[in-house]
Order: structure tokens, then C-alpha cells, then sequence
């Protein structure tokens, strides 16, 4: 009898941390896959996204492609560190649901937009340097691949908005949240509009009547 408590007692104490775990790490769950923590991203995230907003300023002509995945490596540290929906915190929690279904809607988005700028009386006619081929409406083969990356980064934005929105109602009262609402409105306007006329100034190659080209809408 007291050799077999003796017995249970010795395999009743818990190995070491070492032994159970050599790498010194910790241990996943069964059956569950361990992830890289979303706060180790940061810093690589960060400067990806600076890299990738310099690069087409620079170089446009190659690198023009990045500005579909800047905003997403800029935004998504701070959302997922303030709490804000993130997609860093969806993939830390083994749910990636919804990037798949942001990647989906991406596209059925962009199929729609080119089919409706198809037959618009008003259109755009895409070329894109490199990938001018293959055209499905107006828009060329791989086009279409910056419509998917631009639904995670409209959803990054999107998150960042509301975010801004929320803090500003935590730290001001109702009425001066108004008029940094207000400032914050102003604000988008003027950089929509200097988007727009760097559009007609450095992307939009000619302004054409479709009877002057032999196009119908």
C-alpha cells in the first residue's frame, strides 16, 4: 500500500514547464493552430504599409498597384490596439470568416461596377500599364485582382472612421463634438476633391466623345 501511494504521488506532481515545452513557448490548445500574436505585427505591418504608399510616388508606373493594400497594414495596428474591429483580432481568434468573405464581396463588387461602367453614358476605359490585356468590359484580366484587397482596406477604413467618431464623442461635449465633426467633414471634402484632381491631372490620359472614337454607349 505505501509503495502505491508513493507511486501516485510522484506522477501526480507536474513536469516542468521545460520538459513539457522545450522551445520554451507556450502550448496551443488540442487540436487548435497557433498564431502569431496580432502586437507582433505591428511594427512590420506599419512599415509595410509606409513602404507601399512611398513606393508609387516614386515609381508609379510599377509600384501603383500598393495603394489597394497601404491603408490596410497602416489602419489595422491601430484598430486591432484600441479594440476597434480588426481583422488582426478575427484571424488571433481562429475566425477568418470574415476576410474571406471581404476578399468575395471585393470581387462581386467589382464585377457589377465594370458591368454597370460598361454601358454607362459616362465610362471609363482602363490602360494599365504592363496588364493591358485580356478585357472583361473595360477593365483588363488583372484589373480585377485590386477589387478584393480593396474590400479589406474599405473595412479597415471603415473601422478607423468609427473609431475617430467614438473618441471624439468620449472627449467633447455635444457641442463642440459638433464642430470637430463638422472640422473632420471639411476635412474629407478637400482630400476627396485633391484626389479627384490628381486623378484628372496624372491618371486620366484624355477626355474623348464616344462619336469621336466609334464607341456607343
Amino acid at each position: 500500500m505505501g509503495t502505491a501511494s508513493r507511486s501516485v504521488e510522484v506522477l501526480a506532481v507536474p513536469p516542468p514547464k521545460a520538459a513539457a515545452n522545450p522551445a520554451g513557448g507556450s502550448t496551443a490548445p488540442p487540436g487548435r493552430k497557433r498564431t502569431l500574436s496580432g502586437r507582433k505585427l505591428y511594427k512590420p505591418f506599419i512599415l509595410i504599409g509606409l513602404l507601399f504608399l512611398l513606393l508609387p510616388l516614386v515609381w508609379p508606373k510599377y509600384f501603383f498597384p500598393l495603394v489597394w493594400l497601404a491603408f490596410i497594414f497602416l489602419l489595422e495596428p491601430v484598430n486591432h490596439k484600441v479594440g476597434a474591429p480588426s481583422l488582426l483580432r478575427q484571424r488571433e481568434n481562429g475566425s477568418p470568416r470574415n476576410f474571406y468573405l471581404l476578399l468575395l464581396a471585393g470581387a462581386l463588387c467589382g464585377l457589377l461596377w465594370e458591368l454597370w461602367n460598361f454601358r454607362a453614358g459616362s465610362k471609363w476605359i482602363y490602360t494599365i500599364p504592363h496588364a493591358g490585356f485580356l478585357k472583361i468590359f473595360e477593365m483588363p484580366l488583372l484589373g480585377f485582382l485590386g477589387f478584393p484587397p480593396f474590400a479589406l482596406e474599405c473595412y479597415a477604413m471603415t473601422a478607423g472612421f468609427f473609431l475617430l467618431i467614438s473618441k471624439i464623442r468620449e472627449k467633447y461635449p455635444p457641442l463642440p463634438a459638433l464642430y470637430v465633426y463638422t472640422a473632420v467633414a471639411v476635412l474629407i471634402v478637400l482630400f476627396d476633391l485633391l484626389v479627384f484632381a490628381g486623378i484628372d491631372r496624372f491618371t486620366v490620359i484624355s477626355f474623348q466623345d464616344f462619336n469621336s472614337i466609334g464607341v456607343r454607349p
